[in-house]
C-alpha cells in the first residue's frame, strides 16, 4: 500500500484494536442500591 505513512497508520491502528480485544474484560460497575424508604418515614 502506498504511501508508506498510510501503511504505518493502518498497522498501528490494527495493533491497537488487537490489544483492546486481548485485554481481559473489566467487571461491570454495579451502582450501589439507594437506601429503601422506611414505612415510618413520611413521604
Amino acid at each position: 500500500m502506498e504511501p508508506a505513512a498510510l501503511r504505518v497508520t493502518i498497522n498501528v491502528r490494527l495493533r491497537q484494536a488487537q490489544a483492546a480485544y486481548e485485554r481481559p474484560a473489566e467487571p461491570p460497575v454495579v451502582p450501589a442500591a439507594a437506601p429503601a424508604a422506611s414505612a415510618t418515614e413520611p413521604s
